[in-house]
């Protein structure tokens, strides 16, 4: 009898264990830096916007925009970045070319973590802007895949994530019925001697 009760604890040890080491895994994500930096002041436009986060992410999964001082916000093309938690995010060509009083950029994202939720986030920096902005160039069929490939709807985002959870307790679930099992037997034993 023992022996079983010690059993019963060691599989629910290892049950609540289990559980509480994936917990991790199910902590939000943050941005941990941009190039620029977030109120930086620069003396030319960037080229592109990187954007690092504590888990890795989809450029499939991300939506950037960009709004330069008063102009209206445009979303901008996303690529992965050197490394899988880095996005970067590509300048319209209308706002790399120098020549104006510098503005404020406020680029604006929202991307969805690897553990399913959305995050979402503002940077502001200062850099000039064109003096004259030409006529947005026509796009152009590209290979690479951009922010636009996969929408993901909210509904989406919020219900990703749920696999893991639902997994997680599951396995709880699971563990606590062997132990009842187990117990239910050891007892049932025992009477019968």
């Amino acid at each position: 009898m023992a022996r079983i009760r010690r059993l019963i604890m060691l599989i629910a040890v290892i049950t609540l264990g289990a559980a509480l080491s994936a917990a991790p895994a199910s902590a939000h994500t943050d941005l941990t830096g941009s190039d620029p930096d977030d109120g930086a002041r620069l003396t030319s436009p960037p080229a592109a916007i990187t954007l690092t986060f504590t888990e890795d992410m989809s450029p499939r999964l991300a939506t950037v925009t960009l709004q330069v001082g008063t102009t209206d916000a445009g979303e901008m093309d996303v690529r992965q970045g050197e490394t899988t938690n880095a996005l970067v995010a590509e300048v319209p060509l209308d706002r790399i070319l120098a020549g104006g009083s510098p503005q404020t950029w406020t680029v604006s994202y929202r991307v969805t973590s690897t553990d399913g939720h959305p995050v979402e986030g503002t940077l502001t920096f200062q850099a000039p802007t064109p003096a004259q902005l030409p006529a947005a160039p026509t796009p152009t069929p590209s290979s690479e895949p951009s922010s636009n490939d996969v929408p993901a709807t909210d509904e989406q985002s919020a219900n990703s994530g749920a696999g893991t959870s639902s997994a997680l307790v599951a396995a709880a679930l699971a563990g606590i019925a062997i132990a009842v099992v187990l117990v239910l037997r050891a007892r049932r034993r025992s009477d019968q001697k």
